[in-house]
């Protein structure tokens, strides 16, 4: 896995207008043998185009725009903030559906756990104070050890939470959205959106409305950095920040040597 890359998440606001003009001019030139003379006038006079306005922002259109870009991306690096923790992953990606995930999650004092996940299967290589004889644990909702079995119900929406895709549907579905400005965030040029998502109108079983309503919450203004081709760079809501970086680099996961895996 590539090192852990820290990405500011919070950078001053560039507030930029830009404006373009784009003209043209053309010219005829006569051959060698007509007659200018006989050249007819211009039968209307030239005319400048009304400038035309920019189409209007609405959720559903930034979202269809971020879900576009999104099922065109086929690798991904991510780095999470949730709750003052850090976590990692390299992601290999299928028309915005997670294919394959490499995840290392910190749980504080010093303590992770490492997670690969490809198609449906999953394991977890657990803390050293946990006496399981193999180094990776089969991810199951039958396994003998607690963390495994309690990632075999979580592991949908830990895929869930890393897709780009994810976080456009959640646009799509938004009461209103502004552009805050342009900005910087690890390196890319990016266009700050702030949107904001009730709780009602998102899809059942979605990540965020099950963990707003566990906050008690009815609504909540994420922000949202695209970059020019529309691809999703930094997601951030209640208490926890999402960055998307290396965006389509070459990206492996496979599953972990059979002989270093079991159920417990």
């Amino acid at each position: 896995m590539r090192p852990v890359r820290t990405a500011p998440l919070l950078l001053a606001l560039a507030v930029a207008g830009c404006a373009s003009t784009v003209s043209g001019t053309g010219s005829a030139r006569l051959s060698p043998n007509s007659d200018s003379s006989r050249a007819a006038p211009s039968s209307a006079p030239a005319t400048t185009a009304a400038p035309t306005s920019p189409p209007v922002l609405t959720p559903a259109g930034l979202g269809e725009r971020l879900r576009a870009a999104a099922v065109r991306e086929h690798s991904a690096h991510v780095d999470v903030v949730s709750g003052g923790l850090g976590g990692r992953a390299d992601e290999q990606l299928d028309g915005g559906t997670v294919t394959a995930l490499h995840v290392v999650q910190s749980v504080g004092a010093g303590v992770s756990y490492e997670i690969i996940a490809v198609g449906r299967r999953a394991w977890v290589h657990l803390p050293a104070f946990y006496s399981t004889h193999a180094r990776w644990v089969i991810v199951s909702r039958s396994s003998p050890v607690t963390p495994a079995r309690n990632l075999a119900g979580a592991l949908s929406g830990v895929r869930a939470t890393a897709s780009p895709a994810t976080a456009a549907g959640y646009v799509s579905e938004a009461a209103s959205v502004r552009v805050l400005g342009r900005r910087t965030v690890d390196g890319t040029a990016t266009t700050a959106y702030a949107v904001l998502v009730v709780a009602s109108r998102l899809p059942p079983g979605s990540p965020l409305r099950a963990q707003l309503a566990a906050a008690g919450l009815d609504k909540v203004t994420l922000e949202l950095d695209a970059d020019a081709n529309d691809r999703l760079v930094r997601f951030a809501a209640q208490g926890i920040s999402v960055t998307w970086s290396h965006l389509d680099e070459p990206v492996h996961i496979a599953p972990p040597p059979a002989a270093q895996t079991g159920r417990s």
